[in-house]
């Protein structure tokens, strides 16, 4: 008898344990300790089984506040992970923000030095410049001096080149060929050029007096001049003209006498134009001789002009 009703004992309580099993809280089920479970499925036959009658309602409460501990916990793990996650995120953008605001401020910073760099950099160009110009127009002071000092020297050398080139005339081995009563009087007159360059004879004037002193040279322009065959003639260097000036009135006794025996004497008195044939310069050469027959003539005016 007590077999039988051990056995409908524990038929009764299996029907029991299973409703018991599906009362437990939603969304916990697999969290919850299995223990009551265990402890009705016991193999310990020692072990008394409690009737569902025996169960207590605040066993069950118990069981729903460790569920709502375990979702709470859950929960609050979540929150923590995501709290966790999102700091990551704000630390990430932080640290973003903080290397963008340093690379902005670094390039302020450099934008500042290449300004002042820059403005450094114009200083120094502009004093380069400025000290360029100046030094541009020291040299160009100098070359200017120097290119006036240059054309000074060339001019002076161009003088000196024409002085020494162009034609110079002169007369050589002059001397009276006739010189007697009821003729009249013939000068010869060799005309030599000491220059280089040629030159040719343009015009020609010369006046034969006699006298005891020389007549002023801008009395051959009030008198009529003597004969002259020089015009239009070529003189060269080393290449002398030989030219014959005569009287057109014959000499008298008298002025033979006083030339023969007193203190008069013959003078010529001239002068001849000419032109270079290279620089087509004019000049003219003036000149004076006093003479006498037996007497080395002599030069009282021998000059070249420019015209």
């Amino acid at each position: 008898m007590d077999k039988i009703d051990q056995q409908q004992l524990d038929s009764n309580l299996n029907n029991v344990e299973k409703p018991l099993h599906n009362t437990q809280i939603h969304g916990v089920e697999k969290k919850i300790d299995p223990a009551p479970h265990e402890k009705i499925i016991s193999d310990d036959t020692q072990q008394q089984t409690q009737p569902i009658d025996t169960i207590k309602p605040e066993n069950v409460c118990k069981e729903r506040k460790k569920a709502k501990i375990v979702t709470a916990y859950i929960t609050t793990i979540g929150a923590l992970v995501v709290n966790i996650v999102m700091t990551g995120l704000t630390y990430c953008l932080f640290k973003e923000a903080t290397s963008s605001t340093k690379i902005a401020t670094d390039a302020v910073v450099e934008a500042r030095r290449s300004n002042s760099i820059s403005e450094k950099n114009y200083q120094l160009a502009k004093e380069a410049f400025e000290e360029s110009k100046k030094s541009g127009q020291n040299a160009t002071q100098i070359a200017t001096k120097s290119l006036e000092t240059q054309i000074v020297t060339l001019k002076e050398y161009q003088k000196q080149f024409d002085i020494s080139n162009d034609p110079f005339l002169s007369n050589a081995n002059s001397n009276i060929e006739i010189f007697e009563t009821g003729k009249p009087i013939l000068a010869k007159i060799q005309i030599i050029n000491l220059g280089n360059y040629p030159c040719k004879v343009i015009d020609s004037k010369i006046v034969t007096a006699i006298r005891k002193a020389a007549p002023k040279f801008n009395d051959v322009y009030r008198f009529e001049p003597t004969y002259s065959d020089i015009i239009n003639k070529y003189i060269l260097r080393d290449n002398p003209v030989p030219s014959l000036f005569g009287t057109i009135v014959p000499l008298n006794e008298n002025q033979f006498m006083v030339v023969k025996t007193g203190d008069y004497s013959v003078y010529l008195t001239g002068f001849i134009r000419y032109k270079n044939i290279i620089s087509n310069k004019i000049k003219t050469y003036k000149f004076q001789l006093k003479m006498k027959p037996g007497y080395e003539t002599e030069n009282i005016i021998n000059e070249n002009i420019d015209n």
